[in-house]
């Protein structure tokens, strides 16, 4: 049996970390931690000296800022 996380899942945790956002007058966060980025996109890598950022605003916009190296990984 393989366990994951489902896309819907994974949107519900977006949507739910955005209304936190609005919550407390935010209107963008950027987060760097691997973990929180894996909670919030099921994108998980080492981190290394090559910065990984998950970029999410209120409105539901999302961009995940990777090296080039990772590209392919993270389209994925």
């Amino acid at each position: 049996m393989r366990l994951a996380i489902t896309k819907e899942e994974t949107r519900k945790r977006q949507i739910t970390f955005m209304e936190k956002l609005e919550e407390n007058g935010l209107e963008a966060a950027i987060i760097f931690s691997p973990t929180d980025i894996f909670y919030l996109t099921r994108f998980y890598f080492i981190a290394t000296e090559r910065p990984i950022a998950f970029f999410i605003d209120h409105k539901g916009k999302t961009h995940l800022f990777v090296p080039h190296l990772e590209e392919k990984h993270a389209e994925e």
